[in-house]
């Protein structure tokens, strides 16, 4: 199953962008603007977010198997009510149903499998990403992402997603994830998205697992230095941007891998190409 995605929605600090922008190697999203300090914590934050763009929600018509991409949450109470907020935004049709991801940078891929198995039952497919600015992380942007994912033509072929969690240290999870990539990887990477964290990010100190493949022609996406750091809708801007990438310059040699790490929570990397017999 090839996935493509059209997203009608795609607010950055209440700003709308568009996927031709990002695209564009010299765009840049403003400076941030000076916002009011308040003292609610991050989960309110993150709820009046999500409550206060319900109308844009309706307008995008979003139904059937909806995908939400969270924060790394674990309470269980706030999750409660942030599904039962998407659903009144939705219209609350029994025909909508709703899965939360709360798992950060990590949670598209970790919805990956269950939005290939909606679109081969031929429901509409919807992902929704909601981050709220935290404070405690650098560059944090807020942000709001609604596609829909479909069947297309010239797609996305997902053909292998690994994941892995390590509570006491993170790079072990890292060289594992992209060790296990590394071996199923049979072509010579075209494109490599990937976030970078801090001055030395872990991933750049196990890239060797992806000898021969890595070569001076791959192109590295560091979406966090176009657009800051969009926490849990960084993953499927990720996917976006390599669909419209490939729509714009259909390229047979596209082989793609994205890498998305949550700062202590999940490690989910994917390959990507444009045929399925690729897979074998």
């Amino acid at each position: 199953m090839r996935i493509g995605f059209k997203m009608p929605l795609c607010l950055i600090d209440d700003e709308e962008v568009q996927v031709s922008s990002i695209l564009d190697a010299s765009f840049r999203f403003p400076g941030e603007k000076t916002q009011n300090v308040n003292n609610e914590v991050y989960e309110e934050r993150l709820f009046k977010l999500i409550a206060s763009h319900e109308r844009s929600l309706k307008q995008a018509e979003v139904s059937g198997c909806v995908c939400v991409l969270l924060p790394q949450l674990s309470d269980k109470t706030l999750l409660k009510k942030i599904m039962l907020e998407i659903s009144s935004a939705l219209g609350g049709h029994p025909s909508t149903n709703i899965y939360l991801y709360p798992y950060g940078q990590a949670s598209f891929l970790m919805a990956l499998g269950r939005i290939k198995r909606e679109l081969v039952s031929s429901r509409p497919t919807w992902v929704l990403g909601f981050n709220a600015k935290n404070d405690d992380v650098n560059g944090s942007r807020s942000s709001v992402v609604a596609a829909k994912c479909e069947p297309s033509k010239g797609g996305l072929f997902s053909r292998n997603v690994c994941v892995d969690l390590d509570a006491t240290q993170q790079s072990i999870a890292v060289e594992k994830v992209m060790q296990q990539l590394g071996l199923n990887c049979k072509y010579p990477v075209s494109d490599f998205t990937v976030s970078v964290e801090g001055e030395e990010p872990i991933w750049m100190h196990h890239i060797q697992s992806f000898s021969p493949w890595i070569t001076s022609n791959t192109r590295y996406h560091f979406l966090n230095v176009k657009l800051g750091s969009l926490g849990a809708c960084s993953g499927i801007l990720k996917a976006v941007c390599l669909y419209q990438q490939q729509m714009n310059e259909v390229s047979e040699r596209f082989h793609a891998v994205q890498l998305d790490i949550e700062p202590s929570g999940y490690v989910v990397g994917a390959l990507f190409g444009r045929n399925e017999s690729e897979n074998s």
